[in-house]
């Protein structure tokens, strides 16, 4: 009887040492999210956060509109800065940041008109002064000068056009 005992003891011993199955691991998940930072418009909508297996590569979010003045660049992770739409690799949880860029108007465009007598002013006929103006904008021309005897003013002639006196 005891040799029974002991082959059925080894049988539950061996049946208690058999290796268990183990279970895959969990894939680790992490989350992206979105700021606007502070030059988005006051009705920019936040993009959605999006949610990755680790190692893999999201596409980032559209471009958010811009307050007046800014322009939108992309996202950062605070380290680079990547385009709306381009690929990302999920490593971690991240935030990325809204990246803006001031717009910066160009410098108008201004123009000086000055004036040439001519060859039939009168002797001692003023010089009326130069006009300074910014492109697309009208300026009055100079009243007619003094002419020489026998010559009448007709305008001002910028070689293409003859403008009178005080035309704008």
């Amino acid at each position: 009887l005891s040799a029974l005992a002991l082959v059925c003891c080894m049988a539950v011993g061996f049946a208690a040492c058999k290796p268990q199955e183990q279970e895959p691991p969990e894939e680790t998940t992490y989350t992206v999210t979105y700021a606007l930072g502070e030059h988005a418009a006051q009705d920019a909508q936040l993009p959605a956060a999006q949610t990755a297996e680790a190692n893999t590569q999201i596409t980032l979010a559209a471009a958010v509109s811009a307050a007046e003045g800014w322009t939108f660049r992309g996202w950062t992770d605070g380290t680079k800065t990547y385009a709306a739409g381009e690929t990302f690799p999920v490593t971690a949880d991240v935030t990325l940041t809204a990246v803006w860029e001031e717009v910066i108007p160009p410098a108008p465009v201004t123009y000086t008109v000055t004036y040439a007598l001519g060859e039939h002013a009168a002797q001692g006929a003023q010089l009326p002064a130069a006009q300074t103006a910014q492109e697309n904008t009208q300026i009055t021309l100079a009243a007619a000068v003094s002419a020489a005897e026998g010559w009448t003013f007709q305008g001002w002639t910028d070689g293409a056009k003859t403008y009178a006196a005080g035309e704008t």
